[in-house]
């Protein structure tokens, strides 16, 4: 079984459908399916651009965290992706204090300002997304 795995990835890597760093490549990707099935590969979709009252709502939803020794920027990236949410970090934060947070059906909207509160932090809805910044 691994050498098949093995076998896979290898033949990825050497066509460039997969690039060493990780990243697929659309366009060869999409070649190769066509070669290999004989049809038009569909593209990738985007993402449907969410309106800040949608992140609003989607911060409402109750989760549990567990992190021990995490950078914050790592949490609150962990927070915005289990809520649905896109978070940035504005220029110039720099979110790698270590944090540790355990926490049981807390709202992500209150994860993210006790993550934030405890790095002089505070995050904002802007344009369909969270955003992080520094606290003046």
């Amino acid at each position: 079984m691994r050498y098949v795995i093995c076998a896979a990835l290898a033949v990825l890597l050497s066509t460039g459908v997969l690039a060493q760093d990780g990243k697929k490549e659309p366009e060869k990707a999409a070649e190769i399916a066509k070669k290999d099935t004989g049809k038009e590969a569909e593209p990738e979709k985007k993402p449907k651009q969410l309106t800040d009252a949608e992140v609003k709502k989607k911060l409402e939803k109750k989760l549990d965290a567990n992190f021990e020794d995490e950078t914050a920027a790592a949490i609150l990236h962990s927070i915005a992706k289990a809520a649905g949410v896109e978070l940035v970090l504005a220029d110039g934060v720099k979110a790698d204090d270590d944090v540790s947070l355990e926490l049981k059906e807390v709202k992500a909207s209150a994860m993210l300002t006790i993550v934030c509160d405890s790095c002089s932090l505070v995050w904002e809805v802007k344009d369909g997304k969270i955003v992080v910044k520094v606290d003046e």
